[in-house]
């Protein structure tokens, strides 16, 4: 890890210090043209879950390249020096490998395209919103458990004005459990797929999710399930919105919800209430939930925004302000976050 920071904090400081690198009008690169975009989340996180109730933290450190050699193409690479690629297994929780996404696309038809590489599986609504764009520092449980999953495959995707679809073929897990920067170690892959609607002039937004995997090693065969649906009503300064999910681990079941209500004071400030809850039998059967409070704030001039959320758990930790599951934990998180977005 000290040979890595010593690598990546210099360049770093170069793209910062030279501004033109980060302009909205893409890069000329050979036959094509490239476009480089990074995203800053430091993080002050008390906790009292935790032996050391306070602490300073990067949640993430995304350096995305996207670029075209043709009208029909595209491609893309993102990596995040925060991740700790000293640490073993991958799981929906604990993503620790700086690779993140790499692939190639192409369009076709109207409104078709097929992408090949590794990225995030078609899943829960909030997993496929950008992490500059949600509105409490950390995703909802409920998204990082059935979403926030990256694995090789292919991808058909569909799309107009009105409705969205993508249909994803991915290795899946390996024996060790690993689904991000991995091969496939047995003869099936993982099925996943999402779809959402905008109705009534894209004040009503509706989604669904489904997908089907299996896990075989030497000792263990697990098959997983999973499916869920969401809808989020936008009217004047308010969002509504709620999701619902199911999985099936063998013979074992977890379902989970989220709800949350937003409100625009103006086009910098908003306020953010969301009520998490999952509700699992394995290894034993409890009900977890966090209730959280927020406020955010978007210094224009700066292209800054400073985010804030007090979130109370049950039968939670606090995990650094990654809420999980804990059947022994009650207690609270708080977590300030400034992201910078060039």
């Amino acid at each position: 890890m000290k040979t890595l920071r010593h690598s990546v904090f210099p360049v770093l400081v170069f793209l910062f210090l030279h501004q033109g690198a980060f302009a909205q009008e893409a890069v000329t690169a050979g036959p094509g043209s490239a476009k480089l975009g990074v995203l800053f989340q430091p993080w002050f996180v008390s906790d009292d879950t935790a032996s050391a109730r306070s602490t300073f933290r990067f949640r993430r450190i995304e350096l995305k390249v996207t670029g075209s050699v043709q009208a029909n193409s595209r491609w893309f690479l993102m990596l995040d020096p925060t991740k700790n690629i000293s640490s073993g297994a991958v799981d929906p929780q604990k993503d620790n490998k700086i690779l993140q996404d790499a692939g190639v696309a192409f369009s076709f038809g109207e409104n078709w395209e097929i992408t090949l590489g590794q990225f995030k599986l078609p899943s829960a609504f909030e997993s496929s919103v950008s992490s500059s764009e949600l509105s409490l520092p950390e995703r909802s449980l409920l998204a990082r458990i059935f979403g926030e999953r990256r694995d090789m495959g292919l991808q058909i995707g569909y799309g107009n004005d009105f409705v969205k679809a993508l249909v994803m073929v991915s290795n899946g897990k390996n024996d060790s459990g690993n689904s991000t920067n991995v091969n496939n170690s047995n003869n099936t892959m993982d099925l996943s797929s999402r779809a959402d609607f905008l109705l009534f002039e894209k004040t009503l937004k509706a989604g669904i999710f489904a997908g089907y995997g299996e896990m075989t090693s030497s000792t263990t065969r697990e098959l997983r399930r999973a499916g869920g649906a969401n809808l989020h009503f936008s009217w004047n300064a308010f969002e509504i919105g709620i999701e619902s999910a199911y999985e099936r681990k063998n013979d074992d079941p977890l379902t989970a919800w989220t709800g949350e209500l937003a409100f625009a004071f103006n086009e910098q400030t908003s306020a953010q209430l969301r009520y998490d809850t999952v509700n699992t039998i394995n290894p034993e059967a409890f009900v977890g939930s966090a209730s959280t409070i927020g406020l955010s704030h978007f210094i224009s001039g700066h292209n800054l925004k400073a985010m804030m959320s007090y979130s109370v758990l049950k039968k939670m930790s606090g995990n650094l302000g990654t809420y999980t599951l804990d059947p022994g934990q009650d207690g609270s998180v708080f977590v300030l976050m400034l992201q910078a977005q060039m």
